[in-house]
């Protein structure tokens, strides 16, 4: 601690142990010979503390050694400087722990995406075969409304069931018509073709006369088919198609 002396009188009280020393708010150290109602420094009013041990610990804090200042501040900065650091320390392994998690959540979240993308191409995927499947039903239907009766009123085709009493119907007419064809008697005017020869040459014109009034004989004229008609469209039964046959 420095020496302690008047500021007006510089008597010390190291020397003079009768000697009290008052310090001022001006700061300025009077000694109780000196001391006035002014401060005999400056002059403002003289409003001083006795320098004691009893002084208050604001004002005790400037007769203190500067290096014992000096050392407490040394520990007191370095106190907070290894706070701080413990501090900073924590923060940055926080900041790398939460790193890692926000990095782990984000290649989960990529995989998720990924999986969703695919889902989502198959779904459009089978999408597009389901419409194609549709549409391609759709013409099917288109067409068949055309061509053939709705499918809803056409019933399932199936293999017809033969008739007893029905095939012999059919046979015993098929019987009738054959009788009828053989059972017709030959025309008597009815005179086949001969070979014309040399002596027959001079008759010509009279064979030419007789041949006038041979009857020819009629030639039944074929028939037309017609035209044949799609399978769907054919709903014959197979009386009819087997008594067209006969005919």
């Amino acid at each position: 601690m420095f020496p302690l002396y008047c500021n007006q009188c510089f008597r010390r009280q190291k020397y003079e142990t009768s000697l009290q020393l008052f310090v001022s708010r001006c700061g300025h150290i009077i000694c109780n010979n000196c001391a006035q109602e002014n401060c005999c420094i400056c002059g403002r009013p003289f409003k001083a503390v006795a320098i004691n041990k009893e002084m208050p610990q604001s004002m005790l804090g400037y007769f203190s050694s500067p290096m014992t200042q000096y050392q407490h501040f040394k520990k007191t900065l370095k106190f907070h400087h290894e706070q701080q650091q413990r501090l900073v320390m924590h923060m940055c392994r926080t900041i790398v722990e939460e790193d890692k998690k926000t990095k782990s959540e984000l290649e989960s979240l990529g995989k998720v995406d990924d999986s969703i993308m695919r889902q989502i191409e198959h779904e459009r995927e089978r999408i597009r075969k389901l419409r194609e499947y549709i549409e391609y039903h759709e013409r099917r239907l288109e067409q068949a409304r055309y061509m053939s009766p709705p499918i809803s009123s056409q019933p399932r085709p199936r293999y017809p069931q033969r008739v007893l009493g029905m095939e012999a119907a059919i046979t015993k007419t098929a019987n009738k018509n054959v009788a009828k064809r053989f059972s017709q008697p030959i025309r008597p005017n009815l005179v086949f073709p001969q070979s014309p020869t040399v002596s027959d040459t001079n008759n010509s014109s009279s064979v030419t006369t007789e041949e006038t009034n041979v009857i020819k004989p009629s030639v039944k004229k074929q028939r037309t088919p017609p035209a044949l008609l799609p399978l769907s469209q054919h709903k014959m039964s197979d009386t009819e198609f087997s008594l067209n046959l006969l005919e």
